[in-house]
């Protein structure tokens, strides 16, 4: 039996249709990478922002990838920079652990860690013994030793600092002025110790060198006290007057402090000039590099100056560098770091800071900035040519066939150019004598080595210019490799002793102690009652036995 179907109803029913949905919009690594760059610069919208991270924290790479890009796009962070009293501060603290941790270090501490330390030490022995074993030797045997290429310093041998008495010295390089005791005496040495006053009159100047390092050029109507030494500090204080000093210093060498009434000067490493004046105040320029300029007490900063400025202490104000500092600094001009024509010739380093000085090398001249108020004296260059007897010479004998007459042209042309290398020679002497045109005799002695320097005659050029090297650029190494030159081309000239003693000098003042001895016996086995063996013996007391060989 089939069941009826049910009857159609009156009014037909549609179903109602389903609402339309957007798939969700996919987010992947491929679009983060396209956004990376414009989340990191902020220029995403929020939406497209909140996507980017929404990816970012459910996918490991990504997460990664955002976070390199992040330390790339970020500028570092420039740290502040710190006083010296900070860095001392922090320098003091070092050595103060490392002085503990040498008490600790003693035979009781040692004691109970040498049970643990015993099996290590042993095992290190042991590999490094078959380390060696394993390097091929010169002859390419495996189980040969290898050479030690292990180098040890000899103690004798001073790097950074002055621990060796010989090196506490100053010496005055050229100039005129006084050099007083502590007790007030005037030395007639021009090589003093600490505690030395030094003065100039208002028509004098003076140069010095301290401790091998230190170039100074003391102005007029100056008065500067060299108080201490050590291998922390060299201390000076000025009075009055104006006065400019140039260190190069290297890691391991003391810090320069110069005291005045109202401050304290405190050098790194730099080119610049301290003044009093008649009222006792102080003013700091700087033309290289920088200073602190610290309180009376040298326990507050209060001003950090930097290379083309000038700080007046009494009005805490900068301005530019002056004349007069860049005139009275001039002589110290050498250029650091640069071979060859590196004393400036009579122009300012390009190294220096002198606001409204031409940037081009030949205009930074001292006549583009300062004019000469008094120029060195210069004494008449004469011509003079050795007088030859010729009366007999106005004609010839019937037999002599001229030999006498070209003997004596001979000597006449070796007379006029002996005399040609004198005087050339003598104008650079001039030049160097006189601190406020030093500067320039670099240039006329190169000069002169140029025209001259294959001649016998010319072999003092090398000591002058390892005098020059050695008092005003302060290069210690180029100064003795000039002195030997001069004593293999000259060893019998009258300055082989000056050259002697200035080699042994050189090498004392710049820390070779070893070598510094070794040469103050051979000045003294060449030159027993010399000019200078007074100063070998006052810095090294254990050569005066050499005296009695």
């Amino acid at each position: 039996m089939i069941s009826p179907e049910p009857a159609p109803s009156a009014t037909p029913t549609h179903p109602e249709p389903e609402p339309m949905t957007l798939p969700p919009s996919r987010y992947g690594c491929v679009e983060r990478r396209e956004d990376a760059e414009a989340v990191l610069g902020e220029r995403l919208p929020a939406a497209a922002e909140e996507r980017y991270f929404d990816h970012i924290r459910s996918c490991a790479p990504c997460w990664r990838a955002h976070r390199l890009l992040q330390v790339l796009y970020t500028e570092p962070e420039v740290p502040a920079e710190r006083s010296s009293n900070s860095l001392d501060r922090e320098f003091v603290g070092i050595l103060r652990g490392l002085s503990e941790a040498k008490e600790e270090n003693t035979w009781g501490g040692r004691a109970s860690r040498f049970g643990a330390s015993v099996a290590i030490t042993a095992l290190v022995t042991t590999a490094c013994v078959l380390a060696l074993m394993l390097l091929p030797g010169p002859s390419g045997d495996l189980f040969a030793l290898a050479p030690s290429r292990i180098a040890f310093d000899t103690p004798d041998t001073v790097y950074g600092g002055f621990d060796h008495p010989a090196r506490v010295y100053g010496r005055i390089v050229g100039g005129h002025g006084r050099a007083l005791a502590e007790d007030g005496e005037p030395l007639d040495d021009h090589i003093f110790p600490a505690a030395t006053r030094l003065q100039t009159d208002a028509s004098e100047s003076m140069q010095l060198q301290l401790v091998g390092k230190i170039l100074g050029n003391i102005g007029p109507g100056s008065e500067l006290t060299w108080r201490s030494a050590g291998a922390a500090e060299v201390d000076l204080s000025l009075e009055r007057g104006l006065v400019a000093f140039r260190y190069d210093r290297l890691p391991g060498d003391p810090i320069l402090n110069v005291q005045t009434p109202t401050a304290t000067v405190r050098i790194r490493g730099t080119v610049f000039t301290v003044e009093v004046d008649d009222a006792g105040e102080t003013a700091v320029s700087v033309l290289r590099g920088r200073v602190e300029v610290l309180d009376v007490s040298g326990t507050r900063v209060i001003a950090d100056v930097r290379a083309g400025y000038r700080f007046d202490v009494a009005h805490h104000s900068f301005a530019d560098v002056g004349r007069s500092e860049v005139q009275v600094a001039l002589p110290l001009s050498q250029v650091p770091g640069v071979d060859g024509e590196d004393l400036a010739g009579g122009r300012i380093p390009s190294t220096w800071t002198v606001p409204g000085l031409p940037n081009k090398s030949k205009y930074r001249t001292l006549e583009n900035l300062i004019e000469l108020t008094s120029k060195p004296r210069r004494r008449a260059q004469s011509a003079r040519v050795a007088s030859t007897d010729r009366t007999a010479k106005t004609s010839l004998a019937p037999n002599d066939d001229g030999q006498t007459l070209l003997e004596d042209l001979l000597r006449d042309a070796e007379n006029r150019r002996a005399e040609a290398i004198r005087s050339s020679l003598a104008r650079c002497k001039e030049l160097y004598l006189s601190p406020e045109s030093r500067y320039r005799s670099s240039q006329c002695l190169n000069s002169f080595m140029d025209e001259h320097g294959s001649d016998a005659l010319a072999a003092e050029g090398h000591l002058l210019i390892g005098i020059q090297r050695m008092d005003y650029a302060g290069d210690h190494q180029a100064a003795k490799a000039e002195f030997r030159k001069f004593l293999e081309r000259a060893p019998d000239h009258p300055e082989a002793e000056l050259a002697r003693y200035r080699l042994w000098l050189a090498a004392t003042e710049h820390g070779d102690i070893r070598e510094a001895k070794r040469l103050g016996r051979d000045y003294l086995r060449h030159h027993p009652r010399g000019r200078y063996v007074g100063q070998v013996i006052k810095r090294f007391r254990g050569l005066a036995s050499e005296l009695g060989r």
